[in-house]
């Protein structure tokens, strides 16, 4: 049974059982301790769209919270939704908007406690549910549900996903359809017949992906310790080029910065070439430091956006969703820029920043101003953050610029705070000069 209560469906059809402290019942390496732990099991049929999972979750506030928003894809049913804790309320709320951007295609769970949710408390919750995903059914991003190239990541909803706490430990037993092979980033391991065992190996940032298909072509090249395989729809003409600018700018981000964050030894590109029908086509994205999804725009764009995405291995902290972005979405904008202008000239770096410029001019809002993924969260972050340290970048000259981004990093700093404070510490006035550009 369903009742309407002050707007929100309060599903008590659905067990609501116990909040405690748990301990972390799945390998994190040696991550983070506030990190949102995932164990699931799915059967998915890229054929038809058939998903069923279920398993656990294992959800740690990093900041004390009067309740838990998880997103979860409303082509979902939601058969089986167990906590420990019968004084949590569940909420269950369709038609939804985050940031003023209407998700119509995506479900709100809420979680609301007697009492706050504190820092390193442990919520465990164990959950089934299944339905038919379709490429129409995304909406958060990008996606693509077909037998030559399925695509599931954060932006399907395809698992709850909570977008305030997005670091994430995640293990998924994945049985596809005969004739299919998965890949994603960290380990994808066959363990039986049409089935792998997945797991990034540390926590990362917000996305459980995966990527299936029964007609992959993949390449592969060397460069010393690194070996790069390019996963394509059909066979890529651009190859070399393609690989030839990961060489090269990985090794100029490696000279910048030392070695990356994430994985030394393997990197998988992920092109959606040919006639792949993807949601938001123009949308590339990195995870776990070893795999890139690049995205359909034209060559030029599609080679700046995989520099972009290459600084991610070095240039990941930020917190999505808020202000705190620019540490890894500017910074890496920025140096894609300038990486850029190396390979295509001054004049062309000249029109990038022109346009970044001319966007970032037409924003009425603040990049401290971004809450969630809608809004104008897009050009501040892509156009107004890089505007602002290419502002900082001509007062200073690149060298100090490439020692003040050595010194945030030695410091490990994540926010858009720590990084003022650090630019002020050692340039005084940049911090002004900053916040009058953001």
């Amino acid at each position: 049974m369903v009742r309407l209560f002050h707007g929100l469906f309060f599903a008590s059809a659905v067990t609501i059982t116990s909040f405690m402290s748990l301990p972390a019942y799945a390998a994190c390496g040696a991550g983070d301790e506030l990190a949102n732990i995932y164990d699931l099991d799915a059967t998915f049929s890229p054929t038809s769209g058939e998903l069923s999972v279920r398993g656990k979750m294992l959800l740690v506030p990093d900041a004390e919270t009067s309740s838990v928003e998880l997103l979860l894809n409303k082509a979902m049913k939601l058969e089986r939704f167990e906590i420990a804790d019968d004084t949590v309320k569940l909420a269950i709320e369709d038609d939804i908007e985050i940031s003023g951007q209407a998700l119509p295609r995506t479900r709100r769970i809420s979680l609301i406690p007697a009492h706050s949710f504190g820092v390193g408390d442990h919520l465990e919750i164990e959950l089934q549910y299944s339905g038919r995903l379709t490429t129409e059914d995304i909406e958060l991003g990008r996606g693509a549900v077909s037998p030559d190239w399925t695509e599931l990541t954060f932006e399907a909803a395809w698992y709850p996903i909570w977008l305030n706490e997005p670091i994430i430990c995640s293990t998924v037993d994945l049985v596809l359809p005969e004739g299919f092979e998965v890949i994603g980033p960290g380990a994808t391991i066959p363990i039986g017949t049409n089935r792998w065992y997945l797991d990034p190996g540390a926590p990362v940032l917000g996305r459980i992906t995966f990527a299936a298909s029964n007609s992959w072509t993949v390449e592969r090249r060397q460069f010393g310790p690194l070996t790069i395989a390019l996963y394509s729809a059909i066979p890529e003409p651009r190859a070399p080029q393609i690989f030839g600018t990961v060489e090269d700018t990985y090794s100029y981000y490696r000279e910048l910065f030392g070695e990356p964050d994430g994985s030394e030894q393997s990197m998988t590109l992920l092109l959606p070439n040919g006639q792949v029908a993807l949601k938001q086509p123009n949308q590339s994205y990195s995870t776990n430091g070893d795999f890139i999804a690049m995205d359909q725009s034209d060559p030029i764009v599609q080679l700046d956006a995989l520099n972009h995405e290459i600084a991610h291995l070095w240039w990941s902290a930020g917190k999505p969703g808020t202000q705190d972005e620019f540490v890894s979405e500017s910074i890496s904008e920025y140096l894609a820029m300038r990486r850029g202008g190396q390979i295509w000239g001054e004049d062309w770096l000249r029109q990038r920043r022109a346009s970044a410029a001319a966007r970032a001019e037409e924003i009425p809002s603040s990049l401290r101003d971004i809450d969630g993924p809608g809004g104008d969260r897009q050009s501040l972050l892509y156009d107004r953050g890089p505007t602002a340290l290419w502002a900082l970048h001509e007062r200073i000259g690149e060298e100090a610029m490439d020692a003040l981004l050595l010194s945030v990093r030695a410091s490990e700093i994540d926010t858009l705070e720590g990084f003022l404070t650090k630019a002020e510490i050692e340039h005084p006035g940049s911090a002004r000069l900053l916040n009058e550009k953001l």
